[in-house]
């Protein structure tokens, strides 16, 4: 079985297309990367995965839409992932406000990974 499938996936910024029917899949098991030169739009295709930003085409998670599955997606941006003004309790309450999970498994996931409460740039602190 797939667990993801891409079918003819395609993005436009205005007038300007920038991926063109992109499609492939990945089975349960198998290690997939993603590989490019700068500007080639990985990003823009991670993002269209994870985050369902505006696009033509099919996403298939395990046969079925991925909008019924992108809450149980994580990935790591080439951005930062914290807000430094935050504190470690308020980042996590954040990220799990924007996948509408329950603010109660914060204290929890603090707890099981021994998460201080401070904020997120340490750096600034030494």
């Amino acid at each position: 079985m797939e667990l993801l499938k891409l079918e003819k996936i395609t993005k436009y910024y205005g007038q300007k297309k920038v991926l063109d029917e992109v499609s492939f899949s990945i089975k349960k098991g198998e290690i997939f990367s993603l590989l490019g030169p700068n500007g080639a739009r990985k990003t823009t295709l991670i993002r269209i995965i994870a985050e369902g930003i505006s696009h033509k085409g099919r996403i298939y998670f395990k046969g079925e839409d991925i909008a019924n599955h992108r809450h149980k997606i994580g990935y790591c941006p080439q951005e930062g992932l914290l807000y430094e003004e935050l504190t470690a309790y308020e980042n996590l309450k954040f990220y799990v406000m924007l996948h509408h999970q329950s603010i109660n498994i914060v204290r929890k996931l603090m707890e099981e990974f021994k998460i201080p409460n401070k904020n997120s740039d340490l750096r600034r602190r030494n």
